[in-house]
């Protein structure tokens, strides 16, 4: 049976009203809205650099944009913007690092720190109180800088062994490689172990370290750190 007129009005009317009890703002949720974004998008940042969550289509029929960092039992509201006059409003501060651009109606956040890991949820408010919703995960990783390569060495009974140990200044989430002579080594670890023979005394051993941000590689060649026929550094 097809629904009468009365039952697709009162279907279109159906709202739920959640309060998130922040800043004494109530949004309405509606049969209309819609998960603009489709599945939580994951954006990874880079720590101290900016991170662009969003970019805005101009749609006359947006009215109000509001940003919430979200956990398992709680939302902060961090950003709230005006979009019919392109005005923040006077409760953000222009100091926040939550920035809504009116250049190329981005959502922003400036000068990434650690405590900006975190879910967030972008509500953009349309004249018919129906709302456009997306989900946000933002990881935030340091960036590798100074990448070295730290090489000790240990001669006894005509034998060198030489230690060579991946150094950076800052990068967190590193996975590291190995090469010798541009062949790609079966070892993972920062450090790496080996005996100096005839073989690979004038090798060259390069070491990658990567995280999901940036790579740094480093290279050494242990022609100048030991010499396989007096087992003995030079």
């Amino acid at each position: 049976m097809q629904p009468s007129h009365n039952d697709l009005l009162r279907e279109s009317l159906i709202s739920i009203v959640c309060d998130d009890g922040i800043d004494g703002v109530t949004l309405l949720g509606n049969a209309g809205d819609s998960n603009l974004c489709g599945d939580t998008k994951t954006w990874n940042g880079t720590l101290g650099k900016s991170l662009v969550l969003y970019k805005l289509q101009s749609n006359p029929d947006y009215e109000k944009l509001y940003l919430r960092s979200t956990n398992y039992t709680s939302k902060k509201m961090v950003l709230e913007h005006n979009l019919k006059t392109l005005k923040e409003n006077d409760q953000n501060n222009s100091h926040s690092r939550y920035q809504f651009n009116t250049k190329d109606l981005s959502v922003v956040i400036q000068t990434l720190q650690k405590e900006d890991e975190s879910d967030y949820e972008l509500t953009l408010q349309k004249t018919n109180k129906y709302e456009d919703i997306c989900h946000f995960e933002v990881k935030v990783y340091e960036q590798i800088s100074n990448l070295t390569v730290s090489v000790t060495e240990d001669s006894q009974n005509n034998t060198c062994r030489v230690t060579m140990t991946c150094l950076m200044h800052t990068g967190t989430n590193v996975t590291f490689s190995w090469m010798r002579d541009d062949k790609l080594l079966s070892h993972d670890d920062s450090t790496l172990e080996i005996s100096i023979t005839n073989e690979n005394a004038n090798s060259t051993f390069r070491c990658t370290a990567k995280n999901i941000v940036s790579e740094e590689s480093s290279e050494h060649k242990l022609s100048s750190v030991c010499n396989p026929d007096q087992g003995k550094t030079q």
